[in-house]
């Protein structure tokens, strides 16, 4: 995939630490709740969601303990709009209303469409 829109504030410190699509899965995945970093990477969910390289700089980073992770909504519905979906499907990708999408739509600008990789 390639380059996601820039990170909004909510969710600039997972963008930076484990890079845009590991952040993406990881707020799909479990986005507005509690998650718990194992001491060791490979244990628990985490290395499942964003890939193991990922789940060692966020065990890393954060110790082992819990982390409250963002919604992230407002960055999610950009990264759908910039992968092609339109205002439906952005707002049912990512739990909201059309009106919230054309919200964030104003507030941060429509982000240039990617290409996805349909090869990788």
């Amino acid at each position: 995939m390639s380059q996601l829109p820039p990170a909004t504030d909510d969710v600039s410190r997972f963008v930076d630490l484990i890079g845009a699509e590991a952040t993406l899965r990881l707020l799909e995945a479990r986005g507005g709740t509690r998650l718990w970093i194992p001491q060791k990477a490979a244990d628990g969910v985490l290395a499942g969601i964003v890939g193991l390289d990922a789940a060692e700089a966020m065990a890393k980073h954060y110790g082992s303990g819990e982390i409250k992770l963002p919604l992230g909504r407002p960055w999610r519905v950009l990264c759908y709009i910039a992968m092609g979906m339109n205002r439906p499907q952005a707002a049912l990708k990512a739990g909201t209303s059309e009106g919230v999408v054309h919200q964030i739509l104003q507030r941060f600008g429509r982000p240039t469409k990617i290409q996805l990789d349909l090869f990788g």
